[in-house]
């Protein structure tokens, strides 16, 4: 995440602070969207919001393994940025990712309440 002028390890500290605040922002959204019942209404928009954050956050960690990163005012690490990364790339599984078949889910319910399959 080179920028001229500014060495790499101060560079990847101010990226990564602003990404966290991304990701912070796009999480309260995500909240807002549930607690309002229009979450369903935004997965169409999640998607390369939430797409965007996971690139920009693999090539963040990956200029940080590979120049380093000065300690943040906000104390975070490169494993804090993994962390955060691997909650998203979760998140785009749960939300975008293959879904079960119905029978599949018909299935998972008898199991659940007991029933023989």
């Amino acid at each position: 995440m080179s920028q001229p002028g500014i060495a790499p390890e101060l560079s990847n500290a101010i990226v990564g602070t602003l990404w966290l605040m991304q990701v912070d922002a796009f999480r309260q959204q995500e909240e807002e969207g549930m607690l309002s019942n229009k979450y369903d209404a935004m997965l169409n928009d999640h998607r390369p919001f939430l797409a965007d954050l996971i690139a920009n956050g693999e090539t963040l960690i990956w200029a940080a393994k590979k120049s380093g990163m000065v300690s943040p005012p906000l104390k975070f690490t490169i494993e804090d940025l993994e962390a955060t990364l691997n909650s998203l790339h979760a998140t785009f599984r749960a939300e975008h990712g293959p879904k079960n078949s119905q029978k599949t889910n018909e299935l998972i319910a008898q199991l659940f309440d007991g029933q023989k399959p």
